[in-house]
């Protein structure tokens, strides 16, 4: 998985701060300080650029990705109705149901 690859201290070819490197060669299989002469020097990255490389990485595989169909969710059935409505009744005045009055009748202190 690291094969070429040199850590060694040295200055960021991305930040110029002085860290620890990766020394990383510009081809597969090749080896870092064989190809810094011929093929071009290898790339020297400290540890955060790498990792804000790697996460600029993810984002961009997030954007190439083709966006999904989604479907929508499917509507609920409705259930079908058990029973008829009533018929529709006219308004009765609360003085003509059988029941009586709601509120207590307070106790009468003078009996």
């Amino acid at each position: 998985m690291f094969d070429g690859i040199v850590a060694a201290p040295g200055v960021c070819a991305h930040c110029d701060k002085r860290r620890m490197l990766a020394h990383i060669p510009p081809a597969a299989g090749d080896q870092p300080y064989e190809v810094a002469y011929g093929h071009g020097d290898p790339l020297r990255l400290c540890a955060g650029c790498i990792y804000k490389l790697t996460r600029l990485a993810g984002l961009l595989l997030k954007l190439e990705a083709q966006p999904r169909k989604v479907k929508p969710t499917p509507k609920k059935a409705r259930k079908p109705r058990t029973t008829e409505p009533g018929p529709i009744t006219e308004h009765r005045d609360p003085s003509s149901y059988d029941g009586g009055s709601l509120v207590p009748v307070a106790d009468d202190p003078s009996s």
